[in-house]
């Protein structure tokens, strides 16, 4: 077949599907209708969203929103029938970001690499966002928290694909800095309800959900990073603070190395308690402050805190300096480890440069020698005067590290060697 006779049975199967979702909508009240929709629309989402988006064309992109957004309405539309929960899974495809078929297209012959991160890439979010306030214009959220307060601790509880983009999509929506898009407090009461049955049916599940939530290599990382920014966001009132949903998240770890009647499970319990180590480690080096002391040249003594910025896979810490520096106030400075020329490795403390950090462009005030610290801190004492293009005046300063969370002594007395 020719890629021009392919284009037009691809567009001619697209619009079918759009159709074929916009009757059964349309008629849904009739049983014959229902029976289509409980017997197809899972099929029909999931062919619709596993197509590459390069590959297809305006009218083809339309035709696929539109058979979409049409699926939202008709999972809004079952769950209030008092369904048994039987499309519930397309909203799993529904509210991916990561899914192909949202993938800006392609200009030209110019190849696009397609992100597969959990967070998606722009052209991702910004359709996923748009299905989801569709599903939530129809009452989508109020009507999937009522079935899951419903059917929680049941073989109906929706599968961990669905929870997870659903609490990604509803965390992301309220612990936005814009106005968040939910559109009631209604709807908002629900985000809490989801939440709260997702946490309480995961620390309980039988061995069958953790069959499932193993089935995907990324499926846990994802779904853990959902229930953490829920827990984290302010308009979510789960009950749940972030130590607590360590404590469930080790506890469901345990039970799937744990799990007698699958290996699979064993193995994804294992990978998941390396993912949780790391986490953990994480999360620790996230609250520590650096302070620099004693420095020569003082706007760049101060409070430095960690960044998500990671420049060539290095940590990094950040100061603005305050008013009251003249010229300096205002200015961004960093405190980055550096692998040089020779592959030695060294911390700067520099005003980096906004378009190429990390490189000579950079105006340098202080370095020191990597100490080989096993998560890359910076050496507290040791820093001098950089040798090229110093900028920083004598003395060099110290350092310390505030936030990190220390093992008391007498707690280390008892704990084993490694």
């Amino acid at each position: 077949m020719s890629p021009c006779c392919w284009c037009v049975e691809s567009q001619v199967v697209r619009k079918k599907y759009a159709d074929s979702l916009a009757a059964a909508k349309e008629h849904f009240a009739d049983e014959e209708a229902r029976h289509f929709v409980h017997a197809n629309l899972c099929k029909i989402v999931a062919e619709t969203t596993s197509k590459d988006g390069e590959r297809i064309g305006r009218t083809e992109r339309e035709h696929v929103l539109s058979t979409l957004n049409h699926a939202a309405e008709l999972v809004s539309m079952d769950l209030q029938t008092g369904t048994r929960g039987r499309i519930l899974k397309a909203l799993g495809y529904l509210l991916d970001p990561t899914v192909k078929f949202l993938a800006k297209p392609a200009k030209a012959t110019k190849s696009i690499s397609i992100r597969t991160s959990f967070s998606g890439g722009g052209a991702q979010q910004a359709t996923v966002r748009r299905i989801g306030e569709h599903f939530s214009k129809l009452d989508g959220f109020i009507n999937l928290a009522t079935y899951m307060a419903e059917n929680i601790w049941t073989h109906r509880f929706p599968n961990p694909r669905v929870v997870a983009h659903v609490v990604h999509f509803l965390s992301s929506e309220t612990s936005s800095e814009s106005e968040p898009k939910l559109e009631s407090l209604q709807d908002k009461s629900a985000a809490t309800v989801i939440v709260k049955c997702s946490i309480d049916h995961i620390s309980s599940c039988n061995e069958d959900y953790l069959q499932e939530m193993s089935e995907n290599a990324q499926l846990l990382k994802i779904l853990r990073e959902a229930l953490l920014q829920a827990v984290r966001s302010e308009r979510i009132a789960t009950d749940c603070d972030e130590p607590q949903l360590w404590d469930l998240w080790s506890s469901v770890i345990l039970r799937m190395i744990g799990a007698e009647q699958s290996f699979a499970v064993r193995k994804s319990g294992w990978a998941a308690w390396h993912d949780l180590v790391e986490w953990s480690t994480e999360a620790i080096l996230s609250n520590e402050t650096l302070i620099v002391k004693g420095a020569g040249t003082d706007f760049v003594n101060g409070t430095y805190t960690p960044t998500k910025v990671n420049w060539a896979e290095n940590r990094v810490y950040v100061r603005i300096v305050p008013d009251g520096f003249g010229e300096a106030s205002g200015k961004t400075l960093t405190c980055f480890r550096c692998v040089m020329r020779s592959l030695n490795k060294w911390w700067f403390i520099s005003e980096a440069d906004e378009k190429q950090p990390g490189t000579d462009r950079d105006v340098d005030y202080y370095q020191s020698k990597n100490s080989g610290d096993a998560h890359d801190r910076p050496q507290l004492s040791g820093w001098g005067l950089c040798t090229l293009q110093a900028h920083g005046l004598a003395p060099a300063p110290v350092l310390e590290l505030t936030g990190t969370l220390g093992v008391p002594k007498e707690q280390a007395i008892k704990m084993p060697p490694y």
